[in-house]
């Protein structure tokens, strides 16, 4: 479930260290298994695992952050009092858990938490708005780590606990207009989750969803939900979970914090005694709003000489799907038109999939793919220039769209003399009964055909149908690297290619043949 954190943190400039009692059986458990994603990759090239039977001065003696997650089992009052102590003296805590005391983690979590005023409520925070979930109901305070955060999706928040709080404690992410659902401690069978409607006594409005605190020189920072952290919504949430380990590993404390509400305060009531005595005085009122915006920018000034705004170069085997030209697919997770089966299965192969919302040239540069999911806004003259740059130079662009949605990719197919052709192929194979003949096989929803006029070209799906051949699939080269072009738009998405409840393996099979011939990452191959 986060077995990719290490790889990310990694990519930020952290290292990492996992604490774990038994090192063999650890790495068997998480990299064995066929359905675990770390099994395709080396986990111990990122991150250290070390042996501990119990926590002890010296295994936080050089921690930045100490990270918990869905304990269950808790902590001796030793060791809670030896991370109180690493706190008090200038480190961070880090504690994710989730609903409804799933897996028995409440009361290990509330007894750890008990010094820093933060509670796990037995109940479900659900929005009012199912059909955009959390995007309309998240109320994101000012804070560090929501700084950056520039589309509610970006959490990829889904089901967790709500927060109570003492008041030591501040809110960072409230749930506007939700339903605190409360559990069923007789529903074992589904998490002990509640019936999902509002009940009389249950609470309605606001909730806090992730909480922060100080407590001596350091900092406590609480997510009800482990969702914004699981391996699919790392691609989305990336940016969320820099931030946060930004301000957990920055030098702002409590005393710093209210300094800063201090200088505002004592310039604001300066500005309001000028106001009292000069009211009359028209060229002496002048300093009223003056000291009032200054006191704003001193406040605000210690921001940044506190918390270090990390916009790290990332390195790795990066590939980034673009969101910036109104491509078709949605970013709400885990439905028939998300791409999120398509970031597990390039996480599987060893890569890092990271959302594009902005076209960066310089982030592509740094990437080994970039895909297009049928873009809607056309490519400009510019962006053709750099993506035919970009494939000379190795990189490989895979494009997935069909004849309907083709005239916004049009300018980059006829830089590389390639087309879409009106003919509806529809689903490709066609079959109405007994799916597990071809469920080894790739599986179209909405194909076209491809055409193309270079010899340097590879077809990597066709097929044949009276005198005529149809090519689904195809690779032009351009330079060491090319355009993958797939003639269909729905192709990549969750319903043709991996959900939750499904997944073709035809499919899967087909996208990690692509990869291994295209040779991404080539260092890794």
């Amino acid at each position: 479930m986060f077995g990719l954190w290490p790889i990310y943190l990694t990519t930020f400039g952290y290292e990492t260290e996992i604490l774990v009692e038994n090192r063999t059986h650890f790495l068997a458990m998480t990299q064995t298994p066929t359905q675990n994603i770390t099994r395709y990759l080396n986990l111990t090239d990122y991150t250290s695992v070390r042996e501990i039977n119990s926590i002890t001065t010296s295994t936080l003696g050089n921690a930045s952050v100490f990270v918990v997650s869905n304990l269950n089992v808790s902590f001796s009052k030793q060791e809670q009092s030896i991370i109180w102590d690493y706190v008090d003296k200038g480190g961070s805590l880090l504690v994710i858990g989730d609903h409804t005391n799933v897996g028995g983690m409440q009361s290990p979590l509330n007894e750890l938490l008990a010094p820093a005023g933060i509670q796990y409520r037995f109940d479900a925070a659900l929005p009012f708005d199912e059909k955009f979930k959390w995007f309309t109901c998240a109320h994101l305070q000012y804070h560090p780590i929501t700084s950056l955060v520039s589309s509610l999706d970006e959490l990829q928040y889904g089901i967790g606990a709500s927060l109570d709080l003492s008041p030591s404690a501040f809110p960072i992410i409230i749930g506007s207009s939700v339903l605190s659902d409360k559990g069923n401690r007789s529903n074992s069978d589904i998490a002990y989750l509640g019936d999902y409607e509002y009940n009389k006594g249950e609470q309605l409005g606001d909730v806090i969803l992730v909480a922060g605190a100080y407590y001596g020189d350091g900092k406590v920072l609480v997510f009800g939900d482990t969702s914004s952290f699981q391996n699919a919504a790392l691609p989305f949430s990336y940016r969320f979970l820099e931030s946060s380990f930004t301000w957990l590993t920055s030098k702002q404390t409590g005393t710093s914090s209210m300094l800063q509400v201090g200088i505002f305060l004592l310039l604001l009531v300066i500005a309001l005694v000028v106001f009292c005595f000069f009211k009359n005085n028209t060229i002496s009122f002048a300093w009223f709003p003056l000291l009032l915006c200054l006191s704003l920018l001193l406040s605000a000034s210690l921001n940044p000489l506190l918390v270090t705004t990390n916009d790290s170069d990332l390195s790795g085997n990066i590939v980034y799907i673009d969101a910036s030209h109104g491509e078709r697919f949605s970013l709400e997770s885990f439905t028939d038109d998300s791409v999120n089966g398509l970031l597990v299965n390039l996480e599987r192969n060893n890569l890092q999939p990271l959302l594009l919302r902005c076209f960066s040239h310089e982030k592509i540069l740094r990437s080994k793919l970039l895909i297009f999911n049928a873009p809607t806004a056309a490519f400009t003259a510019d962006e053709v220039l750099f993506l035919q740059s970009y494939m000379a130079n190795g990189g490989v662009v895979l494009l997935a769209t069909g004849y309907e949605e083709k005239d916004a990719s049009l300018p980059l197919l006829k830089a590389v003399d390639a087309g879409i052709e009106p003919t509806p192929l529809g689903p490709v194979p066609y079959v109405e009964e007994n799916l597990t003949l071809y469920q080894n096989e790739p599986r179209f929803v909405d194909s076209w055909p491809v055409s193309f006029q270079t010899n340097q070209t590879t077809s990597y799906y066709n097929f044949t149908w009276g005198d005529l051949t149809f090519h689904l699939v195809v690779y032009i080269k351009h330079g060491a690297g090319g355009l993958l072009l797939i003639g269909d738009s729905q192709y990549l998405l969750d319903k043709n290619l991996e959900s939750i409840y499904d997944y073709w393996p035809g499919n899967i099979l087909f996208l990690k043949y692509l990869l291994d011939e295209l040779s991404i990452p080539e260092e890794q191959r």
